[in-house]
């Protein structure tokens, strides 16, 4: 059946007035904050609109007001033994990444519009010798304690069973943590979690199989540039289950082992506190399954947050 004139033309001309995310989501100019290590005196920034001064540190995050444009914006940074100009290039914006929804339309409606390119939120200076380097994050302190979060997206299991390798699979799961730098971006990372795959499983008449861990970890940690690595030692209590459903001639049956193994995370910072990440931890060794050295592993990945306990001037 043909398609109505009239209906063709909502399709075609609707999306044009809602596709323009960057121009109707973004305002003409945005804030950046910029902060800087205690070698460098002072920070400006060419042609910015307004500078709020309060930080109650002069190497303390100051935020700066400037309008979106294509053009390099320019900061200047003064040095006990000059001056150094570090450029700060524009991206698009993700409010002009959303326009993909709408078939790239309203990419073509902000293509030459300032307001679909954006400056990085947040900038550290550091002098290095007679360098400024830069970078998304400030260093992180010696004796700076963090407390995190996470809550995986989906879990992976494998496990040995009477029956053979099961590989059941989850979204169930939260891990929770205190992490301690003994030196600058390096940290000792204490945890606690639990992982289920019992919300997806199938359920239906017969049987479904499950898999469930409980661990402790202990890790080193490091952060080099927006990523945030992890590798230490895990501690599992890991459960297989074959549960019957509508069935009374078959019963349960479960087995369950205390294990020892690795545990390796890695984490992409998107901002200070937010995270995604992954987290596998092979078990090696197991207490009691026979023979003792049986592979299992769990791996997770999802959302994180970390907040800082005592919070310092620098990283405000």
């Amino acid at each position: 059946m043909p398609i109505p004139a009239a209906t063709l033309l909502k399709v075609l001309v609707i999306p044009v007035f809602f596709s323009s995310c960057a121009t109707l989501v973004n305002g003409p100019a945005q804030n950046i904050r910029i902060a800087t290590d205690e070698k460098i005196r002072r920070v400006s920034v060419e042609n910015a609109l307004f500078v709020d001064s309060s930080a109650r540190a002069p190497e303390g995050p100051r935020t700066y007001l400037v309008r979106r444009s294509h053009e390099t914006l320019f900061i200047h940074a003064r040095l006990d033994s000059g001056e150094k100009i570090i450029r700060l290039l524009p991206h698009n914006s993700f409010a002009w990444w959303v326009n993909i929804d709408t078939y790239g339309i309203g990419m073509l409606v902000d293509k030459n519009d300032p307001k679909r390119y954006a400056y990085r939120r947040w900038t550290y200076l550091a002098l290095k010798d007679t360098t400024v380097t830069l970078r998304r994050f400030a260093p992180v302190p010696k004796g700076i304690m963090y407390l995190s979060l996470s809550v995986p997206l989906i879990n992976i299991f494998s496990l040995t069973s009477p029956e053979g390798r099961s590989t059941p699979a989850g979204p169930f799961g939260l891990e929770a943590g205190v992490d301690y730098f003994y030196e600058k971006d390096r940290y000792i990372s204490l945890s606690a979690g639990t992982g289920s795959s019992v919300f997806v499983d199938h359920i239906g008449k017969g049987y479904y199989t499950t898999g469930r861990t409980f661990f402790g970890s202990i890790r080193n940690g490091l952060l080099i540039g927006s990523f945030d690595l992890g590798y230490g030692l895990s501690f599992s209590d890991l459960l297989w289950s074959k549960v019957t459903t509508g069935d009374t001639v078959n019963l349960d049956r479960s087995t369950s082992s205390t294990a020892i193994g690795f545990s390796l995370s890695a984490q992409y910072r998107f901002s200070r506190y937010f995270r995604f990440g992954i987290l596998y931890q092979p078990a090696l060794f197991s207490t009691n399954l026979s023979p003792p050295f049986s592979y299992q592993h769990y791996i997770s990945a999802g959302l994180a947050w970390s907040w800082p306990i005592r919070r310092v001037e620098l990283h405000l």
